[in-house]
């Protein structure tokens, strides 16, 4: 399984050997803690996710920072991400899904410009060309 490095590794190269470079670089994000041990930190449930307005590529890890999924949403990242994630009753991070190789932890949103929202199907289908991940082939639809 990808660790999240050699992952973002294959971002840059990507962009280096597929984009012309005065296009506007991806936006990377810090990782986003799911499941946060204090209240109140930084880039953690319940906040917004990262770049959650935007196109791009998300990257599902666990705890140690193996890349359990990879996917896109052209239109904006936060709305796919509801998809997975919900609050429970008490405001906190829930898992929709049961079949999860090993228990999401973290995300890393992969932002593209607006004006090139295409670019998220071809990212995302490089990345998994290139990574073997736990759970691409689960959560197929």
């Amino acid at each position: 399984m990808a660790k999240l490095d050699e992952v973002l590794r294959l971002v840059r190269l990507y962009e280096e050997k597929y984009r012309h470079p005065n296009l506007t670089r991806f936006l990377v994000s810090s990782k986003y803690d799911l499941f946060p041990e204090k209240e109140n930190m930084g880039n953690c449930w319940p906040q917004c996710y990262p770049y959650a307005d935007r196109p791009g590529v998300y990257l599902i890890m666990d705890g140690n920072e193996n890349v359990l999924y990879i996917g896109k949403s052209s239109v904006a990242i936060g709305g796919r991400l509801g998809s997975y994630f919900c609050y429970d009753g008490e405001r906190k991070c829930q898992v929709r899904s049961p079949y999860w190789s090993t228990s999401p932890k973290y995300i890393v949103v992969i932002a593209v410009p607006f004006d090139s929202a295409f670019e998220c199907a071809a990212l995302e289908e490089f990345l998994l060309a290139n990574v073997r991940t736990a759970d691409n082939s689960v959560f197929q639809r």
